[in-house]
């Protein structure tokens, strides 16, 4: 995935008033209808990628544009039996 390019397939949850969830389309779109106004937090995340931001939603229709960022490996400690 290049840098500016849409992201398909994300998943997209939206944790607030009333917490809902998507995944975006080919075309790295989304659309998620019946929120109430009010805060929100919206993490996307893709393997291997991640964004989060927050949002506050208002009476109608809204659009947000959101970047997906690399996600940083965390270390881990693997061992076999």
């Amino acid at each position: 995935m290049k840098a500016g390019q849409p992201v398909p397939w994300a998943e997209v949850c939206l944790e607030g008033p009333n917490a809902q969830h998507a995944i975006t389309r080919a075309d790295g779109t989304f659309s998620i209808s019946g929120l109430v106004p009010g805060p929100y937090a919206l993490n996307a995340t893709l393997p291997g990628w991640s964004a989060k931001t927050s949002v506050d939603l208002r009476d109608g229709g809204q659009s947000v544009t959101v970047k997906l960022a690399p996600e940083r490996m965390s270390k881990a400690l693997v061992t076999s039996g």
